[in-house]
């Protein structure tokens, strides 16, 4: 049995040496007396670490040199937008002959003191809604402006958010008067010369909407008739 065992380490000394000369030197462990199974297992290690790649090392990138790059200064910013042009056919409609302006379109005309209408029904109700006849008992006709609070959005933008403080008696019994603050402008409306702080005619309101400025369509031809110079004073 020893002579068996001392032939079994000869044989594995010269498997290792086998292996040494293909994969490179590599000294055969002494397995002493191990068992056959260690002696397997050592035999797959060693085998495995023999024959695995090692990996290329990996490349360095060369830093390519930053060159002077002339400074580019940013863009300013852009002009605001431009508001679009005034419609004088929109923002007022007529119930009974009455002239009712609309508070969002004449926002910028909102003065303290101003008696107007006030929308007391829902925050969603639309345009049509509230011309609508029907809902004419939805109104606070009694209402008076406190005080017009108007702020921009932005620096770049032209147009002023307008909100107001107003004031009213919730029941005619009331003594002591509701102010109701940051109202809408939307939920404003007022009544064409109902008082000496509103414009008197329709024509009023759009002067003073576009700050007093009458605009005149040079590009209308002009009628012969009406443009007739009287030979005495020189005048049309």
């Amino acid at each position: 049995e020893k002579s068996k065992k001392e032939k079994d380490k000869k044989n594995l000394n010269s498997l290792f040496a086998k292996i040494n000369g293909a994969v490179g030197d590599i000294p055969a462990p002494s397995f002493g007396n191990a068992k056959p199974w260690e002696i397997a297992a050592a035999q797959e290690q060693a085998v495995q670490c023999a024959v695995a790649p090692k990996p290329p090392p990996a490349k360095r990138e060369k830093k390519k040199p930053v060159k002077d790059e002339p400074f580019v200064p940013p863009l300013p910013p852009g002009p605001p937008p431009e508001l679009p042009p005034f419609d004088p056919n929109h923002g007022h409609y007529i119930i009974d002959g009455t002239i009712f302006l609309e508070g969002q379109v004449y926002a910028n005309i909102l003065e303290a003191g101003m008696p107007v209408h006030l929308w007391m029904g829902s925050s969603f109700a639309t345009d049509l809604e509230k011309r609508d006849l029907r809902n004419c008992n939805i109104w606070k006709t009694t209402a008076l402006l406190a005080k017009v609070v108007k702020k921009r959005p932005s620096t770049d933008s032209k147009e002023k958010k307008v909100t107001c403080h107003v004031s009213y008696l919730r029941t005619p019994t009331d003594e002591d008067e509701t102010l109701e603050t940051d109202v809408p402008s939307s939920r404003i409306r007022l009544v064409v010369g109902s008082d000496p702080l509103i414009p008197g005619t329709l024509e009023e309101a759009h002067l003073a909407l576009m700050g007093g400025r009458h605009e005149i369509d040079v590009s209308k031809k002009p009628d012969p008739e009406k443009d007739k110079i009287d030979d005495n004073t020189g005048l049309t």
